[in-house]
């Protein structure tokens, strides 16, 4: 997950500020000394699904190279569903045989 580039945009879109950044950050680092999260491996085989689906995706579909990525990974590793407040992937979701679930809502 690059937290970062997570960050650094709602930043950029004022839905956080710097302090709040910071904080999510200094939380996430905390979450990862404790091993919460289950990091799954990018593999090579990972990437060529990912490429093999965007060609055949409907051009109305919006998302960018991360999402298709994570959208991609969650189908190859057996998941149903995927959890986001990203409007995009969870619309998405779907063309990837996942339900997506608004985490915000």
């Amino acid at each position: 997950m690059n937290t970062n580039s997570i960050i650094h945009r709602n930043l950029r879109e004022g839905t956080i500020s710097v302090p709040q950044g910071r904080l999510i950050l200094r939380q996430i680092d905390s979450d990862e000394a404790d091993r919460i999260w289950t990091w799954l491996p990018l593999t090579p085989e990972l990437l060529a699904a990912a490429v093999a689906k965007c060609r055949v995706l409907k051009p109305s579909i919006c998302l960018r190279a991360a999402d298709v990525l994570h959208l991609v990974c969650a189908a190859e590793h057996g998941f149903n569903e995927i959890r986001s407040s990203d409007r995009h992937l969870l619309a998405a979701a779907p063309a990837f045989d996942l339900a997506g679930r608004n985490i915000i809502e």
